[in-house]
């Protein structure tokens, strides 16, 4: 049973060689193809610790600011950074002024990496808000994304911002840029970037000394308090609808609904497996992530959270990793696997791996999404079951 399981997760859906924009998809700028960059919040502030707002106003770094600031460094002293491009705040520029001390590359400040002005409150905390301009906190809660500051800017202005930013970005030379930037105007950057709506991207949170490391249509947590294990990959992998997360012991029941429904294993000749073969499979599965650092995951919806697939790879050789994917029949013909295969690529490249994936001739769905992420078929293989296509990038 074990090996039935196995069997069933590792023909599913190859990567693909281009990013790729599905019609569902939101961009503010269509025409923006930035490069791969990694985008990281400055280190805590000692207003951040009073909820005084600061907007473009400033205040210094804490020591557990400064503490963010080396993590992050830590976190991307060996990806390849090749430029730092720091917000001009105080907060942003002592952050990548850590950073800069640790990788030998350039810093650079852009203007339009500046946190959404908070105007007239700026400098106050929402009690001394709401005392001195009674009622305009509600008035932004009701619409965030267009309600003005008073005398300084509403998201739609640092949208604005964020497009111009990420264009100029598409045009640099850099290949493996480091931004260091805002909460704020972050959300935006990541609207631009990933096609998210606008209730998706305000909705985002990102922590003091949070890195994100941003391809094609997935943002992947770098992780800055331990370092991976060699070749692993880091968490959670967001896309537009979905959050790609490792395992857990209490997904058992959720992954036997997909893997004991008849016509999600349809293309699959084998039975479905019992609740304890089921949670055999987590078991082992949770241990990969644990021995490699890439594993199946969970594809949880945002909106709801609940597991509808899993997505993820399979150790091979010569770090190169086998993808796989199952979708929960109830949720075909969403985009869903596609939106799922293409952030875990995206996650696979930030690592730096080679991926390729196995497909039956009679699977016509794998074929057909193969085809709309661009995969090649790049010969054959067989096995007990008989002929398997293999694709690869082009």
């Amino acid at each position: 049973m074990d090996q039935t399981l196995d069997s069933i997760l590792t023909f599913r859906v190859p990567s693909r060689s281009s990013p790729i924009t599905p019609t569902l998809m939101h961009r503010s700028d269509p025409e923006i193809d930035s490069p791969p960059f990694f985008l990281c919040r400055h280190g805590e502030t000692e207003w951040n610790t009073v909820g005084r707002r600061q907007g473009q106003l400033d205040s210094p770094l804490t020591e557990a600011g400064r503490g963010h600031a080396d993590a992050i460094a830590s976190a991307v002293a060996s990806v390849g950074i090749d430029l730092i491009i720091s917000s001009p705040l105080g907060r942003a520029v002592q952050t990548a002024a850590v950073v800069s001390e640790r990788l030998p590359c350039p810093t650079i400040i852009s203007p339009d990496l500046a946190e959404v002005h908070h105007g007239h409150h700026a400098g106050l905390t929402n009690t001394e808000i709401e005392r001195r301009f009674p009622g305009q906190l509600g008035s932004r809660e009701r619409d965030k994304y267009r309600w003005q500051f008073p005398g300084g800017e509403s998201y739609v202005d640092a949208e604005r911002r964020a497009d111009r930013f990420l264009r100029s970005l598409a045009e640099s030379e850099a290949r493996r840029p480091l931004v260091v930037t805002h909460e704020m105007i972050s959300r935006m950057l990541l609207r631009s970037a990933l096609g998210l709506s606008v209730d998706e991207a305000l909705g985002l949170s990102l922590p003091h000394g949070t890195v994100l490391r941003v391809e094609g249509l997935a943002a992947v947590e770098v992780d800055t308090t331990t370092s991976p294990g060699a070749g692993g990959l880091a968490f959670p992998i967001l896309t537009r609808r979905t959050r790609l997360r490792p395992l857990a012991e209490g997904d058992v029941a959720a992954v036997h609904s997909i893997l004991g429904d008849d016509a999600t294993t349809a293309d699959v000749s084998f039975g479905q497996p019992d609740l304890e073969a089921t949670a055999s499979y987590v078991e082992r599965r949770m241990k990969q992530q644990q021995d490699h650092g890439f594993s199946m995951w969970a594809v949880e919806l945002l909106e709801s959270g609940e597991v509808v697939g899993l997505c993820g790879f399979f150790p091979g050789d010569d770090r190169e990793l086998e993808l796989g994917y199952v979708i929960r029949a109830d949720h075909w013909g969403k985009g869903l696997a596609t939106e799922a295969v293409s952030a875990a690529i995206d996650a696979a490249k930030a690592g730096d791996h080679r991926v390729y994936a196995t497909i039956r001739p009679t699977n016509l769905r794998s074929l057909a999404v193969a085809g709309r992420v661009g995969l090649i078929e790049q010969g054959q293989m067989s096995d007990d079951r008989g002929t398997l296509l293999v694709f690869r990038p082009a």
